[in-house]
C-alpha cells in the first residue's frame, strides 16, 4: 500500500511513519514469527511486540487470522486496555493456535487459554 519495504522490523518502523503521516489512527504490521510492529496517532513511537516462542509448532496456517480475531475481540471487549496489551494478548492467542493442526480447528477458545491472559 505504501510501496515501502516491510520485511524487517526496522523497515516496518519506517512504513509506520508513512501511514501516520497520511492520517491513519492505528497501524499494525504483522511479521509472522518476528511478531508485530505498531504505532498510533496517540503514541507515534513505533513499538515491536515479539512473537511468543513456541518450541514445536504444529501448523502455522491461520495464525494471522487468529491474531486479527483476538485483536478484534480485545478492541471490542477491553476498551480500557492499552493498544500494547491488546497486541500482546493477541500474539499469545496466535501462538496458542500453532500448537494444533488445522485452521479453525486450531483456534483456541477463551477457556483453553491461560486464565491470566485476560486478567490483571
Amino acid at each position: 500500500m505504501s510501496g515501502l519495504p516491510t520485511s524487517t522490523v526496522d523497515q516496518c518502523k519506517g512504513a509506520l511513519q508513512w501511514f501516520l503521516n497520511v492520517g491513519c489512527n492505528i497501524i499494525i504490521i504483522t511479521l509472522g514469527k518476528n511478531g508485530v510492529v505498531f504505532a498510533s496517532k496517540d503514541s507515534k513511537t513505533p513499538s515491536h511486540e515479539p512473537a511468543e516462542f513456541v518450541q514445536n509448532p504444529v501448523d502455522t496456517t491461520g495464525a494471522g487470522d487468529v491474531f486479527i480475531g483476538a485483536l478484534s475481540f480485545c478492541l471490542a471487549r477491553y476498551k480500557d486496555w492499552s493498544l500494547n496489551r491488546k497486541i500482546r494478548v493477541s500474539c499469545s492467542v496466535a501462538a496458542a493456535s500453532i500448537m494444533k493442526a488445522g485452521t479453525q480447528s486450531s483456534f483456541p477458545s477463551i477457556t483453553e487459554l491461560n486464565s491470566n491472559l485476560f486478567t490483571g
